[in-house]
């Protein structure tokens, strides 16, 4: 992460880093479903708050802060989650904690010159996978389906969930890309889920979109035409205004294929490792009033640059394994989990 401004002493860059990722690793706590999770996510963020030093002027917030962290992570550690009125209690101390790094916000844009990857206010979408199936999403497309995902039959190679090995909670996808997994009508070697309704932004529009992705140990090189890993797409048949995608050896862009705009290196895809991600991001046909940016595991990769996010009336999202469709293509396999979409 960059640091720009008054603050560019060792010091200060360090706290800037550490409270950064500590907001982000939170915030997923935060919105889990899984209390084993939120309760070994709080005690680690509770340890390594007492182990930042913060500047001066808020050194006594900061003492409160770590204080109501150790709180809450013992709290989490003996409440029966199943007891609708422990698990009230918690939520309700989860939240003052919510409002506390949030007020971090602004020390973080007057001092470190960066924004918050710290999700917005209001849920739009969880597609976490938590329901052990593909129903929180709209439509699954693979090569032997099209349709509502909800009708989809569970039996295909190519879109699955798995129980073992997740992010977070019980849950996750697992995308896999075969040869010749072009579906009926075209278009390329693709297995995908989209999202319409409140997966679908229009201009003016700001999300924040948060998930993590793990790519197995043997996944391919990639030297073709393109390899999108998530899409917003517009409504109509152009390429993609915003996407996610895999090129060369193994990094993650954030790209533009129509309008066209830079592609902006997010960071390696670290095959075999989970990695969490939120794009935060305006959307706009015009140049001028769309932006995004991009943080990998709780750190500024993308910074917050001008672009055209649209180039239709709205997007919506899709998200899985999406190539060019020409030649011999080697297997790919990627999971996803802890979807969700937020807005201020």
């Amino acid at each position: 992460m960059t640091v720009s401004g008054a603050s560019q002493h060792t010091d200060s860059r360090d706290f800037c880093t550490g409270v950064q990722a500590l907001i982000t690793r939170f915030d997923s706590a935060s919105t889990s479903v899984d209390p084993d999770f939120r309760e070994n996510v709080f005690r680690q963020v509770a340890a390594e708050t007492r182990d930042i030093e913060p500047p001066a002027e808020i050194a006594p917030d900061w003492s409160v802060l770590t204080e109501e962290l150790d709180e809450l992570s013992q709290t989490w550690a003996s409440i029966n989650s199943r007891d609708p009125s422990q698990a009230a209690a918690a939520e309700q101390l989860t939240d003052g904690i919510t409002a506390a790094f949030i007020r971090m916000k602004s020390h973080l844009l007057e001092h470190c010159g960066v924004d918050s990857s710290a999700p917005g206010r209001r849920l739009v979408f969880t597609g976490d996978f938590e329901t052990g199936n593909f129903g929180q999403w709209s439509q699954c497309q693979h090569r032997v389906f099209s349709g509502l995902c909800k009708d989809m039959p569970a039996d295909f190679y190519g879109m699955q969930i798995v129980d073992s090995g997740a992010r977070q909670g019980q849950y996750a996808a697992r995308f896999e890309l075969r040869e010749g997994d072009n579906p009926s009508w075209g278009g390329g070697e693709r297995t995908e889920v989209a999202r319409y309704k409140d997966g679908t932004v229009r201009e003016g529009e700001e999300r924040w979109y948060e998930f993590s992705l793990m790519f197995d140990p043997s996944f391919p090189v990639e030297n073709d035409n393109y390899f999108m890993v998530m899409q917003w797409h517009g409504a109509n048949d152009l390429p993609p205004p915003m996407g996610i995608e895999v090129i060369g050896d193994g990094q993650l862009v954030l790209s533009s294929h129509f309008p066209p705009g830079p592609s902006m290196v997010i960071g390696d895809i670290a095959r075999g490792q989970w990695v969490d991600y939120v794009v935060r991001a305006k959307f706009s046909p015009d140049e001028a009033v769309g932006w995004v940016e991009v943080y990998r595991n709780g750190v500024l990769t993308v910074p917050r640059h001008p672009r055209a996010t649209m180039n239709s009336k709205y997007d919506y999202l899709k998200m899985g394994l999406y190539r060019d469709g020409k030649g011999p293509k080697p297997t790919a396999v990627m999971l996803a989990d802890r979807f969700r979409i937020t807005a201020p």
